[in-house]
């Protein structure tokens, strides 16, 4: 009996193994053939051990899939569905998981060395004793989040030290602190001073109500103090971006600056 990969979306057949009913076997054979499962519906699936060095999975459906001690190294999976996936022991170095949604993933002693996981959603995950070392974990989520005994050497998006930013959920945009002397609240990007002058003003342009202006004005002198408590109130600033978080493509417009860490 054949087996077939769907795309998660349109449900089209991306690939049809005739000689195997294995969804591990299925997976590889279609990797090694060059089918593109660029969207695959792979929710629950066992591929835990698999080889999947650099296959192409980028927005694929993997919620709740067993990947423990699966090779994924340099594998795509941008914007791939990971929810409760279960990754421990895998390897995950230099994998591509920017945009990927990891929430409440088990990733404990998981290899993510070197791995790009910016703007990844990584609420609610396990990732204790995992390894990553030069990790990029800028604009990454990570709300509740076990970072306990891992291995942050080198990691980018991070405050001095490995110090894990601190993030509000509030009544309207989430507030994040990962630059030193930096509050990130929405797309806004400014030193503790900027905010404190221009919060009244960027509120009413914004239709914050006058209730949200309060509670904001009190969170940005919480981020203020949090900072001064762990030594991360000083502001460095970026060549490129001026501190801004930002810099000017070619044409004009805005993009988010590639420095991370210690800077904006």
């Amino acid at each position: 009996m054949a087996i077939s990969i769907l795309n998660r979306y349109t449900k089209a057949v991306l690939y049809t193994s005739a000689t195997t009913e294995d969804i591990v076997t299925a997976v590889i054979e279609a990797i090694k053939s060059g089918a593109n499962l660029i969207g695959a519906n792979l929710i629950g699936a066992d591929l835990s051990r698999a080889n999947l060095s650099r296959a192409n999975l980028s927005r694929a459906n993997l919620s709740g899939a067993n990947l423990s001690e699966a090779d994924l190294s340099r594998a795509n999976l941008s914007g791939a569905n990971l929810s409760e996936a279960d990754l421990r022991w895998a390897n995950l170095s230099r994998a591509n998981l920017r945009w990927a949604n990891l929430s409440e993933a088990n990733l404990s002693r998981t290899n993510l060395s070197g791995a790009n996981l910016s703007e990844a959603d990584l609420s609610g995950a396990n990732l204790s004793r995992a390894n990553l070392s030069e990790a990029d974990l800028s604009g990454a989520n990570l709300s509740r989040t076990n970072l306990s005994e891992a291995d942050l050497s080198g990691a980018k998006g991070l405050l001095p030290n490995g110090l894990v930013p601190l993030q509000i959920l509030a009544t309207r945009d989430a507030i994040v602190v990962r630059t030193s002397g930096f509050i990130t609240i929405g797309c806004e990007h400014h030193d503790i001073a900027w905010w404190r002058e221009n919060c009244q003003k960027l509120g009413e342009r914004e239709r914050y109500n006058p209730q949200q202006i309060v509670e904001y004005r009190a969170h940005i002198n919480y981020c203020a103090q949090w900072m001064k408590t762990y030594g991360v109130d000083q502001v460095s600033r970026c060549e490129a971006c001026s501190g801004t978080g930002f810099t000017v493509n070619s044409g004009g417009g805005k993009e988010p600056c590639q420095c991370t860490g210690e800077f904006a």
